[in-house]
């Protein structure tokens, strides 16, 4: 009994401290970041946002690119097992004859968003 006394007090007592760490951290931005290719010049899908629980993918809030253009476009895909889900698609064109690094950004919500690295060739 003391055993699982001392157990509970002391995960109580963890959960405890680490609730408070986090409520005690300011509040910081969040990035996501993430790798991809496109080719120079051309329309290449980047990237595919769907969710297994929801069914209501992100994505299509106000994206954009550094130098590219980029268009969200919803589907339906077969993903979790479901060969309907929801799912946007993102597609990018860099300016003709652009090769190097881009950027792209989706933001979510006030303080966070994804950035994909585009590499184009």
């Amino acid at each position: 009994m003391r055993a699982y006394l001392r157990k509970s007090i002391f995960g109580a007592s963890l959960r405890g401290m680490a609730f408070c760490m986090i409520s005690a951290m300011p509040a910081s931005a969040t990035d996501i970041a993430h790798n991809t290719h496109a080719r120079s010049g051309q329309l290449s899908r980047i990237w595919t946002f769907f969710d297994c629980k929801l069914h209501s993918p992100i994505g299509n809030t106000g994206s954009y690119g550094a130098r590219g253009t980029v268009s969200v476009k919803f589907v339906p895909q077969n993903n979790c097992g479901n060969a309907n889900e929801p799912t946007n698609e993102v597609w990018y064109v860099s300016p003709a004859g652009f090769k190097g690094l881009d950027t792209v950004t989706f933001p979510f919500g006030a303080r966070s968003k994804m950035i994909l690295n585009v590499t184009v060739n």
